[in-house]
């Protein structure tokens, strides 16, 4: 016959193997606003979270938990889940006339109490209107495979059109050189090196605007709506070097920018005239935007009117 002490040790020890198979709690919040920062109420938010391994062939796979909440009025649903892992995945569903956002990841940090801290963290998802899409000469260089633009040879500088999709004659049909690239390249006895892309315009006030966003974040329309008036810089160069073993790339996969190229100007240096549009990665695996109408500041694609036909699987572009 057990005693009362017995019982209570094996109901501790039960009690604490329980604790022990319990999923550490996931709780965090979502606040979804529209690109004027309005909170956005009834909006779904989806909620992911690791739930188990299923064996199969080869490596068998994870199994996902999914968590659908709606927003409050204030454009905040809160996720409230468990899994063994400390990754969590966000997104929001956008409404009609909205554009589609890239899910998004967060690692918590450590299990306190059961639950993965921090508890009260806080993510923001802004979704942008589909506003004036418009028709754009778009591609895509960003497969080192064989997309990617290739400067012709080192030490010349080359002009490229962005309308022709190709380099100024004699290496290519280009008509206009919009812009200009020139790369020197650098090697020693030693093995290091030194590599510069140089990146230049051939009209006065033409340049660049450089702007960050994660391509693999956030909204697909990634840029603003209307490229700067002002601020474009007439050079850009982007270094790579080895030394010693150590690389050092200044090239960022997060930046971007917008041009303003076959700019014209008055007797008194005013614009009269220019075209502009926006690269979407950098130098040189890039996707760029084209428009073809002067002073249009417009960049907002629209990808079901490339204006350039028939355009390779390779080179599409497919987000706004």
């Amino acid at each position: 016959m057990k005693t009362k002490a017995t019982l209570i040790t094996i109901l501790t020890i039960a009690a604490a193997t329980l604790a022990g198979c319990q999923e550490p709690k996931i709780l965090f919040k979502v606040r979804v606003t529209d690109d004027e920062g309005k909170p956005m109420e009834h909006c779904e938010v989806l909620g992911t979270v690791f739930d188990h391994w299923e064996p199969g062939p080869e490596s068998g796979k994870d199994k996902f938990r999914i968590s659908r909440v709606m927003t409050d009025e204030n454009g905040i649903a809160l996720i409230n889940s468990s899994s063994k892992r400390k990754d969590a995945y966000y997104s929001a569903t956008p409404p009609p006339g909205f554009y589609k956002t890239h899910r998004a990841e967060f690692s918590f940090r450590e299990v306190l109490d059961g639950q993965w801290t921090p508890a009260d963290k806080q993510f923001e998802v802004v979704l942008k209107r589909i506003r004036k899409p418009i028709a754009m000469y778009a591609k895509n260089l960003t497969s080192e495979g064989g997309a990617a633009l290739k400067i012709p040879s080192r030490d010349l500088a080359f002009a490229y059109d962005f309308a022709i999709g190709d380099w100024m004659q004699p290496n290519g049909k280009g008509v206009n050189g919009d812009i200009v690239f020139q790369y020197s390249f650098q090697k020693d006895a030693s093995g290091d090196s030194r590599r510069v892309i140089r990146i230049t315009f051939t009209n006065p006030q033409d340049g660049l605007v450089i702007f960050d966003a994660d391509q693999w974040h956030g909204s697909e329309l990634a840029s603003d709506y209307l490229a700067p008036e002002s601020g474009y810089k007439p050079l850009f160069e982007m270094k790579r070097t080895i030394v010693k073993g150590v690389v050092t790339d200044e090239r960022r996969l997060e930046r971007n920018y917008y041009f303003r190229v076959r700019t014209k100007v008055n007797s008194e240096g005013k614009i009269v005239s220019a075209n502009y549009g926006k690269i979407y990665g950098d130098f040189m695996y890039f996707t760029y935007y084209f428009n073809p109408i002067p002073n249009d500041r417009n960049v907002e694609f629209n990808p079901a009117k490339n204006l350039f036909r028939d355009v390779p699987n390779l080179l599409k572009v497919e987000r706004p």
